[in-house]
């Protein structure tokens, strides 16, 4: 096959002012986002609609509160135990699930969620252990599409870029139920188990790395069963995904189908926000911290002046920072 050169494929002149892909969508919705907000100040019923629009988006289903889990392993580390379960998902498939616990008994009982799976959560030194160390138990399972509930393949071939499984997203939008509402029932069910096999947990919370963050955001604007919740490097707006050109692949998977014209996430974040949220280090779609003046575009109505002590966004805070923040917001 003889192919078009470079200079072939060159019809249009350099000087014409064209549109691309990108800029197109970009115009469109931002269209979408004004109308939505003149709709959100002109209906005062907005927030109380707010989750149907979410839940029927979404295709989330509330899974049962009875929950089938496996007990199937423990390994001593110095200081703490690591119990291993499974635990049964909305279908025919089990989570993987890590149960840390240390010497000292505690009522304290902390779901964490990372984004790299619960193996890279548990390593020898991680948050996690520190947390332990702290006195916490912490339940570290594997989502669907994390950890050893990877994306796999999809046959005949799967858009997979930069590691994001693009058609598990497409699947989602053919099936109606989206990777978000899949994981937001996990959250759930985890939750119900953590309850069910310890009673008297006192304090239940939950902390989310990544992309994950958009996942527990769902499902406790839904459902809020923790007392504190903690969103470290959450993505701030799906409008973000548009808004940037380079954005990282990876975000899409947390994303809803046709969101953007009915809520986006600090819609949830604000719904949230007399619950005791922390979100530390908020990232654009590029994947780059945001400064104060967007902290204030995002979150500014959610900010709360009686009672800062239930809401608070946190920029710029180091590697060293993290655990200190993490630990006094827990308390």
């Amino acid at each position: 096959m003889e192919l078009l050169t470079e200079e072939e494929l060159m019809v249009s002149p350099p000087s014409l002012k064209a549109e691309s892909m990108f800029s197109l969508n970009k115009t469109t919705v931002q269209q979408m986002v004004e109308n939505r907000e003149k709709y959100r100040k002109a209906n005062p019923g907005y927030e109380k609609t707010l989750m149907n629009r979410v839940i029927g988006l979404s295709g989330y289903e509330k899974p049962a509160t009875k929950v089938d889990a496996i007990f199937s392993g423990r390994d001593q580390r110095t200081g703490y135990t690591i119990e291993k379960y499974l635990v049964k998902g909305g279908g025919s498939y089990y989570l993987p699930v890590l149960w840390l616990k240390p010497s000292q008994a505690s009522t304290k009982t902390i779901l964490y969620l990372d984004d790299q799976g619960k193996s890279i959560a548990a390593h020898t030194g991680g948050t996690v252990e520190q947390l332990v160390r702290n006195g916490y138990e912490v339940v570290v399972p594997d989502l669907s599409g994390i950890g050893e509930l990877g994306p796999g393949n999809i046959p005949g071939g799967d858009a997979l870029i930069d590691g994001a499984p693009l058609n598990l997203w497409f699947m989602g939008l053919l099936v109606q139920k989206n990777l978000v509402a899949v994981r937001a029932e996990e959250i759930a069910v985890l939750s119900y188990f953590i309850k069910h096999t310890k009673t008297d947990a006192t304090v239940l919370g939950a902390v989310a790395s990544g992309t994950l963050t958009a996942d527990l955001l769902h499902a406790a604007a839904i459902d809020n069963p923790f007392q504190r919740l903690v969103l470290h490097n959450p993505l701030v707006s799906y409008l973000s995904i548009a808004e940037e050109r380079l954005y990282k692949p990876k975000f899409i998977i947390s994303a809803v189908p046709g969101a953007l014209p009915l809520y986006d996430l600090p819609d949830l974040v604000h719904r949230l926000s007399t619950q005791r949220l922390l979100l530390a280090n908020p990232v654009t779609a590029a994947d780059r911290e945001v400064g104060p003046s967007q902290t204030e575009a995002l979150y500014g109505r959610s900010i709360q002046k009686e009672h800062p002590e239930n809401f608070s966004v946190m920029i710029g805070l180091r590697p060293d920072d993290w655990l200190p923040v993490l630990l006094k917001w827990l308390d």
